[in-house]
């Protein structure tokens, strides 16, 4: 057990200090320590720990708005609409319940797409 100790080690200190070791190598170390606890009780904060490292990221998921950037653009493209009425007749037609939201994360993706 000590030898695969120090690999895992190792492993963390090859990397840059101002980068956290991967997923992987903490997920290998949580392993290790879980394996040489000797109370019941951190053994099992070792595998909670490992399983949180596991499960999927938080948060929302993206919302796929391709398709109304592109008539967007359309429109202003045009020339007929300028950027804000452009993405308020999208958003009426889109999300009509929603529309402020709708609106602010329009002008949020054009903007950083623009800057891509």
């Amino acid at each position: 057990m000590q030898g695969s100790n120090s690999e895992l080690e190792s492993d963390v200190r090859a990397t840059p200090s101002r980068e956290a070791p991967s997923p992987a190598t903490v997920a290998k170390m949580l392993d290790e320590l879980s394996g040489a606890a000797t109370d019941e009780s951190s053994r099992a904060a070792f595998q909670r720990a490992r399983r949180a490292l596991a499960q999927a990221s938080g948060g929302r998921p993206a919302i796929d708005d391709d398709a109304a950037l592109s008539e967007v653009r359309e429109l202003m493209a045009g020339g007929r609409l300028s950027c804000r009425a452009a993405i308020h007749h999208v958003g009426r037609a889109r999300a009509p319940y929603a529309l402020a939201a709708f609106e602010r994360r329009m002008f949020r993706k054009l903007r950083t797409a623009d800057y891509e």
